[in-house]
């Protein structure tokens, strides 16, 4: 008697995981694209009862059938929040919007299940953590050379000469001499970067407009800073070792452009 019930009982949970499975692999054809994907949403909760109904129970076999479950769900979360990610349309570029859904919903998994320290998910949470930083990485290197486009375009040209040239050769190619030099960095005034900047905030700011993950605005946009920073110096070193004669700069100065994130920074709170 007792052995059929447990029959019976193991075969309900195995049917509500298939519905599940199935309720998962349904939403990514009808979910709206931006925020939290439904399925992200509840996982966390669900586990999180699971590990409660197990917690002092050392029946093996029960333990067995939750990991089987979660292996089975997890999986098919990752896959179907990456079918979602390349079939967005909710953003005027598909790329990055590809890397905002994946940000959002591998954030809010990781963050969930480590408040609620589900240790038997371990390593899908470090999968989705590094999938996280990954999409984040490529998202902020994106938005800036959309920004920065024809000074990165230059001035990786010019790194990529130094490798095979001296520094002091690199003026004298033809397309990266100092009129050259000149001509693309005076494209880039103080004004013309604080109006970028501040046009690229509002744009960040609906890329990142779900509730449930408000905290990932600033660190985008702290993630953008640092990168601009990054890229700043990059183009002046390159400038004092390839074009110590020229007699150019970059027109808006390390002060005015954290005086331009701190500006918007207060703007916006």
């Amino acid at each position: 008697m007792l052995g059929q019930l447990h029959t019976k009982l193991v075969g309900m949970f195995e049917k509500y995981v298939e519905e599940q499975l199935k309720f998962i692999e349904e939403a990514r054809h009808k979910t709206k694209r931006k925020g939290v994907l439904p399925f992200m949403r509840i996982f966390p909760r669900f586990a999180e009862r699971m590990e409660v109904l197990l917690d002092g129970n050392d029946d093996i076999e029960a333990r067995k059938l939750i990991t089987t479950s979660y292996d089975k769900l997890v999986r098919m979360m990752f896959e179907s929040t990456e079918a979602v990610a390349k079939e967005t349309m909710d953003f005027d570029d598909k790329e990055q919007g590809s890397h905002v859904v994946n940000i959002e919903n591998m954030h809010h998994f990781y963050s969930e299940l480590r408040r609620r320290k589900i240790s038997n998910l371990e390593n899908y949470m470090k999968y989705a953590k590094s999938s996280y930083e990954r999409h984040l990485e490529s998202y902020v290197r994106g938005v800036v050379r959309r920004t920065l486009l024809k000074l990165l375009d230059f001035f990786d040209g010019v790194e990529g000469l130094v490798k095979t040239k001296a520094s002091e050769d690199v003026a004298f190619h033809l397309t990266y001499n100092k009129q050259a030099l000149k001509k693309v960095v005076s494209q880039y005034p103080a004004s013309v970067v604080r109006k970028d900047l501040a046009h690229l905030y509002k744009k960040i700011e609906k890329h990142f407009s779900s509730e449930e993950e408000e905290g990932l605005l600033q660190v985008a946009w702290r993630g953008i800073q640092d990168e601009f920073i990054r890229q700043h110096e990059r183009f002046s070193r390159l400038i004092r070792e390839c074009y110590p004669d020229a007699g150019v700069q970059m027109e808006f100065s390390m002060q005015e452009l954290l005086g331009f994130f701190s500006e918007i920074a207060k703007t916006h709170h």
